[in-house]
């Protein structure tokens, strides 16, 4: 289940990315595209690069994290052709501090809040409530992105405190760096779910 979700991931993170790029102004073929991105869009975008690169001879190169962190880093000064946000907030930071083209910003994907398990696992189907996940994972541990620094982990956080679940969630988390790190924490099977 976690490789299909992956996989359809990463094709619609492909397929925008050559749009986005075909949407850019024509940089000279000599010119290298450097692109800032959210550290959950790395194999994604990197596999939409190399088809870029090959229908237009254009080298692109990446650079992946968190998206607070990239934002900090343009606002600092980090040169950027290309910045492809998981946060809204983020882009708005930039904006506002006039380091962004303005007629240049699409929102290109959107998000739904998911539990996901390993295709193996006995977690089959979970109410979301406070006795579903705590039936759910047992004693178990539930993988999420730094809530301090990956968007991925504060929608989960805000999810979950609207639906009521949270005060179960929150001494049960194990936080990974970005969602990359908490599905690999669920396939390595140091948790059980990931949100």
């Amino acid at each position: 289940m976690i490789t299909a979700i992956v996989q359809k991931i990463r094709l619609l993170a492909a397929m925008v990315m050559l749009g986005v790029l075909t949407l850019q102004p024509v940089f000279a073929q000599d010119e290298a595209i450097t692109v800032l991105a959210a550290a959950s869009l790395k194999e994604s975008l990197e596999e939409a690069g190399k088809i870029f690169s090959t229908r237009n001879g254009t080298e692109i190169k990446f650079s992946f994290a968190a998206s607070a962190i990239i934002a900090k880093q343009i606002a600092s000064g980090a040169p950027a052709d290309l910045f492809v946000s998981a946060d809204l907030n983020w882009m708005n930071f930039l904006d506002e501090k006039n380091l962004i083209q303005s007629n240049s910003r699409v929102n290109l994907l959107g998000n739904s809040l998911v539990f996901i398990a390993p295709q193996l696992s006995d977690i089959q189907k979970m109410d979301l409530t406070q006795e579903g996940i705590s039936q759910a994972i047992g004693n178990g541990k539930i993988a999420i992105a730094d809530l301090n620094t990956a968007p991925i982990g504060l929608y989960a956080k805000n999810a979950s405190q609207k639906l009521g679940i949270w005060d179960v969630m929150e001494p049960r988390l194990l936080q990974a760096k970005n969602v990359i790190g908490a599905v690999l924490t669920v396939a390595r099977g140091d948790a059980p779910l990931v949100s």
